[in-house]
């Protein structure tokens, strides 16, 4: 296995790894982009990327080559961006420029080693325009608006390659830091500047969401003004209230992953005995507890995930974590009929995550703990997600798990353009 050393420059930031290999016409390389995570635990886990060559439109050539599709890693070169042992990034997010594939934009937490949770000042936020070769670190410029912290941001970009950078308003005390709220800055040259945030309605939670419509680019008056909240319907998780007057009581919502495409706002749930729901609609099949549960106070993952395929209306696709496995399902009809499950065999698999790219190519990543061990493994289907290709290891290195709560971080992500997965 190769490596090779880049030489830190001005313009580089504190993170990320670079990869390469060649499986065949398919997987052609890997670019791969690694971090020091973690939110609630220490672990170094890389963000990474791989490229696959055009299937054609022959649905003959497509399938076989899915079965082709194997983990043949030539060389692998790595590149530490964080570059400080002062301080370790958490809920890691990374978004692609539809309209300029070079074009990406990173951000992610900063904390403090532990014991301390608490963020340190602003989102770690980082963008290139040369698809991961230079990074241009603008950490210190991002507008932090009345908060002086940022929590749990999440990055998306809609079709006209505008950035949306959603993040928590953070402050030291437990009273302002309740009662403050999710804000939202936009920026239109890349990721290079910002503008000044708006507040929206919602007030602080432990794990934001964001969606932008990738497939129109609808945005009502740029994200400058937000209508009031309004309470998903469906089964709530534990709830803190802190007797505050202004905020409500702090909940958790199982299966909270949302999505947006062509003035359609999807929310998947947990549902019952084990069959998740989409818009009131239930999946028949499947059967087995799904995971993770979420501990008092503290943010769960989506149980389960779902993404709108932007190439067709209406299509969806649920994500359902079990025990061993990882299922997939199917709706074309904005959830009135499922067809699925595809399954993928996943034991020891934490913080699992996928999502359409702007072609309908569906990618997944997942985490795997093994002997306080950490690996990441990929997969993309290539026919919206009724078939997967063989799972791929896409670290390097097995990382190890973090020094506290569960392994890896609070989240984990994966975006994909024409031609590459990015995996975080």
């Amino acid at each position: 296995m190769a490596r090779t050393t880049m030489s830190p420059g001005s313009h580089w930031p504190r993170t990320s790894t670079l990869r390469g290999c060649r499986t065949n016409r398919l997987l052609r390389m890997f670019l791969l982009f690694g971090q020091t995570l973690i939110g609630l635990s220490v672990l170094s886990t890389p963000l990474q990327a791989f490229a696959f060559g055009s299937l054609g439109t022959n649905s003959a050539v497509r399938s076989s080559s899915l079965r082709l599709l194997e983990p043949r890693a030539l060389s692998i070169h790595e590149m530490n961006m964080t570059r400080s042992t002062a301080s370790r990034e958490g809920q890691p997010v990374v978004a692609i420029n539809p309209t300029n594939p070079d074009n990406s934009v990173f951000v992610s937490t900063r904390f403090y080693p532990l014991p301390e949770l608490e963020p340190v000042g602003g989102c770690f936020l980082t963008y290139t325009l040369d698809r991961g070769t230079t990074w241009n670190n603008v950490t210190v410029d991002f507008p932090l608006g009345a908060t002086p912290k940022c929590g749990e941001p999440q990055v998306f970009v809609d079709a006209n390659g505008t950035f949306y950078l959603l993040n928590n308003q953070v402050f030291s005390d437990l009273e302002d830091n309740i009662a403050a709220h999710l804000q939202l800055s936009k920026s239109i040259d890349g990721g290079k500047t910002w503008s000044v945030p708006s507040v929206t309605a919602l007030h602080m939670q432990g794990a934001t969401k964001l969606r932008v419509d990738v497939a129109t680019g609808k945005v009502s008056d740029g994200g400058k003004t937000w209508a009031a909240f309004n309470q998903i319907p469906g089964p709530m998780d534990v709830c803190l209230d802190y007797q505050i007057p202004d905020p409500p009581p702090i909940c958790g919502f199982p299966g909270r992953s949302i999505v947006v495409h062509d003035s359609t706002l999807a929310s998947a749930a947990e549902g019952s005995k084990g069959h998740p729901e989409i818009r009131g609609n239930f999946v028949a099949n499947g059967t087995g507890p799904m995971l993770a549960k979420s501990g008092i106070g503290l943010p769960s993952d989506p149980t389960p995930w779902v993404s709108a395929d932007p190439t067709s209306t209406g299509r969806f696709a649920l994500m359902v974590p079990r025990d061993f496995t990882l299922e997939f399902y199917i709706i074309d009809t904005a959830g009135e009929r499922f067809t699925g499950p595809a399954v993928i065999q996943t034991p020891n698999a934490q913080r699992p995550a996928f999502d359409f790219g702007p072609n309908g190519l569906l990618g997944v990543m997942w985490r795997t703990n093994s002997s306080s061990i950490l690996d990441v493994s990929s997969t993309v289907s290539f026919d919206s997600g009724r078939n997967f290709a063989a799972p791929i290891k896409v670290t390097a290195q097995p990382q190890p798990v973090g020094q506290n709560g569960q392994p890896g971080d609070r989240a984990s992500f994966v975006s994909l353009t024409h031609t590459f997965a990015y995996v975080v």
